[in-house]
């Protein structure tokens, strides 16, 4: 199962850099919005000793972007994804303002790396936690056109969940729990 899997993203990175090649396109300045598909694995204290085990997990978001410079841009993120917890499935969420620099590497292709700080919350209808903590990455950007961009990016999330954001029961924090997290975020972006 695990090598059907490897050789899906073996073919995936191909065809972007299929895509890419040989086309002069790069970040600009403007407004840029994307789909992102994140995977996220979520590990600190949830561990199974002070809190249990949460499962690696899918999900979808949105990239709202804003090149200040062709090296620099400011983003929104929006996403979430999806896990299962002690046989529950529970959702993770994201909302964060990170800023991202792109290096020349060639004219199609564009390293970057990536720094923000954000809002995210961990739970599902019974219990959901909230907290704030900071995103550090690094990635790639390849254009297969000068409007349209595919992205890797592996990004860490040092999270603290400090509150309890919903409960169906009485429910008290005793204290903050670590929920730093490590993300594989693919997308698809489109610059106007």
């Amino acid at each position: 199962m695990k090598k059907r899997g490897t050789v899906k993203m073996i073919m995936f990175c191909a065809v972007l850099v299929f895509l890419a090649a040989g086309i002069p396109a790069h970040a600009k300045e403007g407004f840029y919005i994307g789909l992102e598909i994140p995977y996220n694995k979520i590990e600190g204290d949830f561990d199974g000793k002070k809190a249990p085990i949460v499962d690696g997990g899918a999900g979808v978001g949105f990239i709202f972007g804003y090149g200040l410079t062709r090296g620099f841009s400011l983003e929104l993120d929006w996403a979430g994804s999806g896990h299962k917890s002690v046989g529950s499935r529970i959702g993770f969420g994201e909302f964060s303002l990170n800023g991202k620099y792109a290096f020349d590497a060639a004219p199609n292709i564009q390293p970057f790396l990536f720094a923000g700080l954000g809002a995210f919350t961990l739970g599902d209808d019974s219990l959901t936690f909230g907290g704030s903590g900071y995103n550090l990455g690094l990635g790639l950007d390849l254009y297969s056109s000068a409007h349209v961009s595919w992205g890797i990016a592996l990004i860490r999330k040092g999270i603290t969940y400090d509150r309890v954001v919903k409960s169906n029961a009485p429910f008290t924090m005793t204290s903050d729990l670590n929920g730093d997290t490590t993300s594989l975020r693919f997308d698809v972006t489109y610059h106007f």
